[in-house]
């Protein structure tokens, strides 16, 4: 569901859909409430500067008023961060500017730091291809080792995500998901189309980023 699907279908519920009821929401099913437990949320916010990215639009295009909406949602957080709760929240941001976050950290009420995530190395690819391989019962080898592994087009494109994670997940949505029955993929895997398979996820990374 789009971004704009869901802020027009909540928009009549907009009062009450708010952090606070959402996690008291959370806290109330749980049914922590009756033995006075607490509820700890660890929030991954994914592609957090596409929030300023939506508001900037929203300014600009709609001549809607300027709220900074990802300041006050982690304003909002911050209750849950640092005051004494029966509800605690760890909010981890990833995305794709540093930048913005540096802005943030000047005008918020917390601090952020950075996490060192590298990228994935090419053992890890042929681990998550093997483990795509077994669950769709690729061939193998009497030796034991998939078949796969011998098509240099597939592993070039491994390679070329960089150990990008984005990357490597459209690499297999395309591979596994789009126009191809999944255990076809590995039996066919000679005559698919790499230079598709690679512009299409070049084409989604564009959009993403």
């Amino acid at each position: 569901m789009k971004f704009e699907t869901f802020r027009r279908l909540i928009g009549k519920y907009s009062v009450i859909f708010t952090i606070s009821d959402v996690f008291e929401s959370i806290y109330n099913h749980l049914g922590l409430k009756s033995n006075n437990q607490h509820l700890f949320v660890f929030l991954h916010i994914d592609e957090f500067q596409l929030i300023d990215e939506w508001e900037s639009n929203a300014v600009m295009k709609r001549k809607m008023e300027e709220k900074l909406l990802f300041k006050e949602m982690i304003n909002g957080l911050v209750l849950y961060m640092f005051s004494p709760s029966h509800i605690f929240v760890q909010p981890f941001l990833s995305g794709t500017a540093p930048q913005f976050v540096n802005f943030m950290k000047e005008s918020s009420k917390v601090s952020f730091g950075f996490v060192n995530c590298p990228q994935l190395s090419f053992k890890a690819m042929l681990k998550i291809a093997n483990h795509h391989a077994q669950k769709f019962d690729a061939e193998k080898f009497d030796c034991g080792e998939y078949k796969w592994m011998l098509c240099q087009p597939f592993i070039q494109l491994l390679e070329d995500t960089g150990g990008l994670p984005h990357a490597l997940q459209y690499v297999f949505y395309e591979c596994l998901e789009t126009g191809c029955n999944r255990k076809k993929f590995f039996k066919t895997i000679d005559k698919q189309n790499f230079d598709n398979i690679f512009h299409n996820v070049k084409t989604h990374l564009q959009e993403r980023y």
